[in-house]
């Protein structure tokens, strides 16, 4: 918002506004670092989850900084999550998220874009199956840091549709393992991802 002002106020851009809205699928990709235990033990936590649904509802402002190249944030929620099987646990995260993205336009209507995207957590939530939902104990930390990048089409001057992929560069949750010594013996950590369409109606 402060480039966006900052940009408005010294070269005169335009700066537009609207809401968006977004659905897909999240997941989560676990690293298993330094583990010296049974491959058993190694193969259970290391199991692939599945992917959930996911959905977004942001406020975006942006402007035009040249022919070309744009500048769009916002502020929004998002639900993440994932689903591991044998046994089934779910995962449910929801954040408030900021994405300062870079646009730049390719040809006729189509538009590439790519940034950062900060996150803070406001609950995170585990439920294993036939057991009630319970807090995630294992949150590592509640601000998110991740990449964003996606295509998006202009249908007119309010409505464009787009499609986005986004991937953690900080972790969601992390584990120590420790033996029946307290020695550690491995160490898990979960970053999300998710897949997304998105509906932008700029005013």
């Amino acid at each position: 918002t402060f480039l966006l002002i900052t940009l408005h106020y010294s070269f005169g851009q335009k700066i537009d506004w609207g809401i968006q809205v977004g659905g897909g699928v999240s997941n989560q990709y676990s690293n298993l670092n330094n583990f010296n235990s049974s491959k058993d033990t190694y193969d259970y936590l290391n199991r692939q989850s599945s992917w959930s649904p996911s959905f977004n509802f942001d406020v975006v402002l942006n402007t035009e900084i040249t022919h070309r190249f744009g500048l769009e944030t916002g502020l929004g929620y998002i639900r993440k999550g994932s689903t591991t099987k044998k046994p089934e646990v779910t995962s449910q995260l929801d954040y408030i998220h900021l994405p300062i993205l870079i646009s730049y336009k390719l040809v006729n209507r189509w538009s590439l874009v790519a940034g950062p995207e900060i996150g803070y957590a406001l609950s995170s939530f585990i439920k294993a199956e036939n057991d009630d939902r319970v807090k995630n104990k294992f949150l590592d930390r509640n601000i998110e840091l991740s990449i964003l990048a996606g295509l998006q089409y202009a249908i007119n001057h309010h409505f464009s549709i787009g499609f986005r992929f986004n991937h953690d560069i900080t972790t969601h949750a992390k584990y120590n393992f420790t033996d029946q010594n307290g020695a550690e013996v491995g160490t898990l950590r979960s970053y999300n991802k998710y897949f997304q369409l998105v509906l932008k109606y700029q005013l």
